[in-house]
């Protein structure tokens, strides 16, 4: 395709139909542009599989005090534990970095906040013991949206 396109400028060229400045301009407009549209095409690709930008932490076990280290200021990957499994969000940096609506997720445990739906992170640290029907269910809810966009890097002690 790219000699198709070649060929054409230099028989405009020779037939002195353009200048040479213009077909060089012609020529970098359409590599850039099919650059523009592969990375677009990638993305595109991306976007149905929320699990497209893999993880390059090994699974392992964390305790709280680890995990805890693990809230996106300490340490670069921000890691969130639902129910004992340990979720790499750090794609989603905006919403659980510093300052973001969900930092307080940010290496916790935040099955009581998200049961709760909570963003104190005073409340996580309360147990599970008087979770409500309904807050069982949001956390199903929501362990299940976290199973099938995040990678699961680890488990969290007791």
């Amino acid at each position: 395709e790219m000699s198709t396109i070649l060929a054409s400028i230099q028989s405009l060229i020779r037939g002195s139909e353009v200048t040479l400045g213009v077909a060089f301009s012609a020529a970098v407009a359409y590599l850039l542009g099919r650059f523009m549209l592969s990375r677009k095409d990638t993305k595109k690709l991306g976007a149905g599989d929320k699990k497209a930008e893999k993880t390059t932490l090994p699974f392992r076990e964390y305790t709280k005090a680890e995990l805890l280290e693990f809230d996106g200021a300490q340490k670069p990957p921000i890691l969130v534990a639902i129910r004992g499994a340990i979720y790499d969000v750090s794609e989603k940096h905006e919403f659980y970095g510093p300052g973001g609506p969900y930092s307080a997720f940010a290496g916790r445990d935040a099955s009581r906040l998200l049961a709760k739906m909570s963003t104190d992170a005073a409340e996580a640290d309360k147990g599970m013991d008087d979770l409500t029907a309904d807050d069982i269910k949001s956390l199903d809810e929501w362990e299940s949206f976290y199973k099938g966009r995040y990678t699961v890097v680890g488990r969290l002690l007791p």
